[in-house]
């Protein structure tokens, strides 16, 4: 963190305080990085602005168009992991429930055994994931049955 405020006050011309952020001569996409690096939460733009370089060359599907999907289409999806939950199961198999946040809204995900063997460690470590896997409908609820998981930070 100390480097990071020695790059921001070499910028700043020495400048300090909340004014770096203010007049700074930083992109939108630094500050973001910057605020998620310093205080682990956004208030410039929505976190996944970082990743806009990536993003733009994977066809990804935002959450606001996921209802327009047929079921078992393959899609990819990005967000920032919100909600991650391994209940326990009856076959005592783990399925890794997650909830992921895009700029749009939030898209539900599901990982089962067969996915996990590859993925869980970027699932489990990662912030913010990049999911590849299909459609799922129930009435008007859709989610993601992933079938690969990326860390994008990693990418």
């Amino acid at each position: 963190v100390s480097q990071i405020f020695s790059q921001l006050l070499k910028k700043n011309g020495g400048e300090s305080g909340g004014e770096i952020l203010k007049s700074s001569p930083f992109s939108l996409e630094e500050k973001v990085a910057l605020e998620m690096d310093l205080l682990d939460l956004t208030f410039s733009s929505h976190p996944l602005l970082i990743f806009r370089k990536t993003l733009k060359k994977i066809e990804r599907i935002k959450s606001g168009h996921l209802s327009t999907m047929a079921e078992g289409t393959i899609v990819k999806v990005a967000g920032i992991k919100v909600i991650l939950h391994t209940p326990p199961t009856r076959s005592g198999q783990r399925v890794i429930f997650l909830t992921l946040e895009d700029e749009e809204g939030l898209i539900d995900v599901t990982v089962f055994p067969s996915a996990q063997q590859l993925y869980a460690k970027d699932i489990f470590e990662a912030d913010f994931l990049l999911i590849e896997g299909g459609v799922q409908k129930h009435g008007p609820a859709v989610s993601i049955i992933a079938d690969k998981a990326f860390d994008l930070r990693k990418m």
